[in-house]
């Protein structure tokens, strides 16, 4: 009997320190191990601004509040009126303060409820160096369709904050350039560094190759986008089989048709037509010789009867509306370049 319990008592005793070691192994290596969100940079903070003038509500929002020298900024202007006043947005080309401007972006109109229309236009900031940014204050004109200019009222925003930071560790913000050191003597190379070598160049030589299958993919698709005509083609069959009409939707149907035609003569063109009034257009369109005089007057009496249905409440007949369509496919068909001729679009251009 003591033999035995002195067997047990041996048996415990391993099983014990076994115990022991392995809770001490879990403790250690939960020590070592970082908390799961530590090394994580915070979610961007966007802002959001809103102003109101009478009818008029204005909305400036900017994704992030802080962002590095590496990311893009993007500011959002929306601007939601009644369908019969005219909205200026503020001229922003090149640079916008310290932002240099990538990209702008114009979205097609939004019919809300109760007459009113949401425009909205997107631009990308790039900053150039870290430090202290500001966007500066925006002026949002607007007024009733035909006022006079003197009558124009307008919307003043407010500046923004914008933190730039490097991808730097902050030691390493201002680095201290040491003194050169005198010459040394080149140790003797052994053959690993030469297979060494041998796998850097094969490394570059792959990543070089990925790099040009990359770019010619990218090409190839550029090469296949449609052309403009082609495009809007597409979207005016798609617009028709909505039946807005039938549906009691006239008002959309003449903007969405519009907006048609003002792309197609911007990315056929290069003539900024979508974020333009009709007057303000057909002003521009005067001094431009991308089409004839009959061509210009097609377009105007065109764009003139979609802004009496848009504004004006003017119910159009069916045989108007079958008149819009096909005067919308005739300047199409007319305009649209020559098989084995590349049109020089906006996006060429640029």
């Amino acid at each position: 009997m003591d033999r035995v319990g002195k067997q047990l008592g041996k048996t415990w005793r391993v099983r014990a320190s076994h115990r022991i070691g392995l809770w001490l192994l879990l403790a250690v290596v939960w020590s070592c191990g970082p908390p799961a969100d530590e090394g994580r940079s915070p979610a961007p903070t966007p802002v959001l601004k809103i102003y109101e003038s009478g009818t008029v509500t204005a909305t400036i929002e900017v994704n992030a509040g802080s962002i590095t020298v590496a990311d893009q900024l993007e500011l959002a202007v929306e601007v939601i009126a009644s369908e019969d006043q005219r909205i200026v947005f503020p001229e922003i080309k090149e640079k916008l303060g310290e932002f240099r401007v990538a990209d702008t972006r114009v979205s097609d109109p939004k019919l809300l409820d109760g007459g009113r229309v949401a425009r909205r236009q997107t631009y990308l900031l790039e900053p150039f160096l870290p430090g202290g940014y500001e966007i500066p204050e925006l002026t949002i004109g607007f007024s009733d369709q035909g006022a006079d200019e003197d009558s124009q009222q307008s919307i003043q925003t407010e500046a923004i904050d914008i933190e730039v930071r490097s991808l730097l560790p902050d030691s390493e913000e201002e680095p201290d350039i040491k003194e050169a050191s005198g010459p040394v003597e080149m140790p003797g190379v052994d053959a690993w560094v030469y297979w060494l070598i041998g796998a850097a160049v094969l490394l570059l030589a792959a990543g070089g190759y990925f790099l040009w299958r990359r770019r010619r993919a990218k090409a190839q698709v550029e090469e296949a986008t449609p052309p403009p005509h082609e495009t809007a083609y597409a979207e005016l069959e798609a617009l028709l089989a909505e039946n807005l009409i039938g549906r009691g939707l006239a008002k959309l149907f003449y903007l969405r048709l519009s907006n048609i035609l003002r792309h197609y003569i911007e990315n056929r063109f290069g003539l900024r037509a979508p974020e333009s009034t009709t007057e303000e257009f057909l002003i521009a369109l005067r001094g431009s010789d991308a089409l004839d005089p009959r061509q210009k007057d097609l377009l105007r009496r065109f764009l003139e009867h979609c802004d009496l249905v848009k504004f004006a409440k003017l119910k159009p007949s069916p045989d108007e509306i079958e008149g819009a369509v096909s005067t919308c496919r005739e300047f199409i068909k007319e305009t649209e370049p020559s098989p084995g001729i590349i049109p020089e679009t906006a996006a060429g251009r640029r």
